[in-house]
């Protein structure tokens, strides 16, 4: 299992598997980044990577609506209104991301940019990493946050969201359905407030997650081989 939260779902489903193990999504074993690629690939898409970036990753969503839209472009603009954060949108999956993407560009009062071609996942890992903040609902996007130490912000649409930013031990995230641009901002100043140490909470985290993520080659390596688990 990924994560603590769907190991305590498995026990409050009375699935008490004595080989159950914790570890962690796979994409934690990534490596951390090509810098210098992500910086290439911003200027290619016509964004100076050598400001301050937020980086924005959304996606649709069942009931959200025009109030959501609304309230997210608030708080880029405050972003960057307070802190000078330019806000940079990172589409995952176009066909469910670039449309909601649009719209809250189009909301926000300042300038703002969105990633338009589609990447390697190394490439996406090489652009999340000259972010200086993140706010996000894709999980990946989160992935690829804590791989290169991004601050991060989660927007829970699922519970795979905030049970990712409680096993990185990262308490700022809000649920969409309750999403305001009052909430959201104040995430941000907290977010910022802390960033050194946020920053240094996930570096650590990160070399631990490594290691669980590496356990499930480990595993399916076992399996295949003996037909077994040794955990």
């Amino acid at each position: 299992l990924r994560d603590e939260c769907s190991y305590n779902t498995l026990r409050e489903l009375g699935i008490n598997n004595p080989k159950a193990a914790v570890t962690a999504d796979p994409a934690l074993d990534l490596d951390i980044a090509d810098r210098n690629r992500g910086r290439q690939i911003l200027s290619n898409e016509g964004i100076d990577a050598d400001r301050k970036i937020i980086g924005i990753s959304v996606r649709r969503w069942q009931n959200l609506d025009d109030k959501f839209e609304s309230e997210l472009a608030k708080a880029c603009d405050y972003a960057y209104e307070k802190y000078g954060y330019y806000t940079v949108f990172l589409p995952m999956q176009s066909s469910r991301d670039m449309t909601i993407s649009q719209n809250v560009r189009r909301r926000m009062k300042n300038g703002s940019a969105i990633i338009k071609k589609r990447y390697s996942v190394e490439d996406m890992i090489s652009v999340m990493s000259c972010f200086d903040l993140c706010v996000g609902m894709r999980l990946h996007t989160l992935i690829y946050a804590a791989i290169n130490a991004v601050p991060l912000i989660g927007l829970v649409y699922d519970p795979k969201i905030s049970s990712f930013m409680e096993y990185t031990h990262q308490k700022y995230y809000v649920d969409v359905e309750e999403l305001t641009s009052q909430t959201l901002k104040k995430q941000i100043d907290e977010c910022i407030k802390n960033y050194d140490s946020v920053k240094r909470d996930l570096e650590e985290n990160y070399r631990e997650l490594k290691n669980k993520a590496r356990l499930n080659g480990k595993y399916a390596i076992e399996l295949y081989e003996k037909g077994s688990v040794e955990l």
